[in-house]
Parts: C-alpha cells; sequence; structure tokens
C-alpha cells in the first residue's frame, strides 16, 4: 500500500512498483489508508511523511493498534 496525499507521487510510486511485479493499493490520506486496512491486509506500507491531519508517525500508531497486527515493527 502506498499512501500519498500528492496525486502526481501516488501515480508514480504506484507504477514503479507495478512495473516490477508488485499488486499496489493506494491511499490518498490517513482515513483513507485506515479504511482500507480494515478490508485489508498489505505486506508493506508505505507512508508519506507529512500528511494533511494525520503524519506518518500518526498513521504508525494507529496501524500497530489494530487488533489484527497489519504491521510488524
Amino acid at each position: 500500500m502506498v499512501v500519498d496525499d500528492e496525486p502526481d507521487i501516488l501515480f508514480t510510486v504506484g507504477q514503479m512498483l507495478e512495473l516490477s511485479g508488485y499488486e499496489v493499493i493506494r491511499a490518498i490520506d490517513g482515513k483513507d489508508c485506515l479504511n482500507k486496512l480494515c478490508k485489508m491486509t498489505p505486506d508493506l506500507v508505505l507512508l508519506d511523511i507529512m500528511m494533511p491531519e494525520m503524519n506518518r508517525w500518526d498513521m504508525a500508531t494507529k496501524i500497530k493498534e489494530n487488533p489484527a497486527g497489519v504491521i510488524h515493527l
């Protein structure tokens, strides 16, 4: 999963990963990411450093709080 609020970056990183053979889920912000994580468990979540409303540290904390254990640090 790639999470970024900049559409060009989201597209470019997603395309690079897809061209390398990966299935990519895109999220435009923290809320979108959390909503998608309720439905799936990706192998990796790439988070933008600075996003509106929820930065990567807040996102990582929310993901770790997920009872399904989406992130293993």
